[in-house]
């Protein structure tokens, strides 16, 4: 169940619409994926930890998304990458 919902976490992270945002919202929750991982087996942390962590942190993630990058993340920054050039350019 954890891994299905992790796939629809990166399509929706990276961007619906494009395949690059697939990548980079792959790319994105596969790292978290792993720093969640390292911190989860502090010695400090329940044997639990693993999973309920995953499952915050794709909440959060999710909701983060979706009120904040309504068409993701890889959208999001070419949109802000191209709207600021031309002001770079017009500022010379």
């Amino acid at each position: 169940m954890l891994i299905s919902i992790q796939y629809i976490v990166m399509a929706v992270v990276g961007g619906l619409g494009t395949l690059w945002g697939a990548v980079v919202g792959a790319t994105a929750i596969t790292l978290l994926v792993q720093g969640l991982d390292s911190l989860a087996t502090l010695p400090w942390m329940p044997s639990y930890a693993p999973s309920v962590l995953s499952y915050a942190v794709y909440a959060l993630v999710l909701i983060v998304v979706v009120l904040f990058l309504p068409q993701g993340l890889l959208p999001t920054l070419t949109d802000r990458l191209s709207r600021k050039r031309p002001r770079e350019r017009r500022a010379r």
